[in-house]
């Protein structure tokens, strides 16, 4: 029914591993606490995106969820997504137009949240920026969340002196790596299961050592080296 090993970020594919279901417990029972700043980090390929997509799919009856992609937008830009996102009025001044709508979502147990995808790439403009979006609260709580989703090098960019405000603002933090040897097995096995064909292609624990041996268990590597090899004895 679909391709199993295709390398898109795909929720429809999340696996939960024990670090990855533990991941996402813990985001979200951080933003149901409304904790305000999380960095969901791990390195290139460690499944963060899958696991934004994967909340989003989930648990958007719950939350209101808005999926940032592009981390080169300018604040410009950011704030005018923000407007289309939350259909706020354009006449009026953005942050009391925000705070505004920010209010009646709270009032109607709509959280919001922000997912913004590769973090270690914002521009300096867009983390101050953040902190403004940050500082908006009711009764204590944070109007908006946001998760920082990026490589390890962002929690090091936000303990810069300039942006010292922002990362005291951090509630909570998490930290991806790759899966271990039975997982890497588990996983290839549980793509195939998914995508309908399970009764028809095999990996042995054998091939996943192999694999395991190439990939050192990164969910992106995995799925390279599995669609090589179905490619080959196709």
């Amino acid at each position: 029914t679909r391709l199993p090993f295709h390398n898109a970020p795909d929720p429809y594919f999340f696996f939960p591993s024990r670090q990855h279901r533990a991941a996402c417990d813990l985001l979200l029972r951080f933003l149901r606490l409304r904790k305000g700043l999380f960095l969901l980090m791990g390195k290139i390929g460690t499944g963060k995106t899958t696991l934004c997509r994967y909340i989003q799919q989930k648990y958007g009856k719950e939350f209101s969820i808005f999926l940032f992609s592009n981390p080169f937008l300018t604040p410009q830009e950011f704030q005018q997504k923000l407007v289309r996102d939350l259909k706020l009025d354009r006449e009026q001044d953005f942050l009391t137009a925000l705070q505004e709508r920010l209010i009646k979502l709270h009032k109607r147990k709509r959280n919001p949240v922000l997912f913004l995808d590769e973090g270690h790439l914002l521009s300096t403009e867009l983390f101050e920026f953040l902190l403004i979006l940050s500082n908006l609260q009711a009764n204590s709580a944070h109007l908006i969340q946001i998760v920082l989703a990026g490589q390890p090098e962002m929690e090091a960019l936000l303990q810069q002196p300039r942006f010292a405000s922002l990362y005291q603002r951090i509630g909570g933090r998490i930290f991806l790596t790759g899966l271990g040897l039975k997982e890497t097995h588990s996983y290839i096995l549980y793509r195939l299961h998914r995508a309908g064909l399970d009764d028809r292609i095999k990996f042995s624990f054998l091939a996943a050592i192999t694999i395991y041996s190439w990939t050192k268990g990164i969910p992106r590597l995995i799925n390279k080296v599995c669609d090589l090899c179905l490619d080959h004895f196709a």
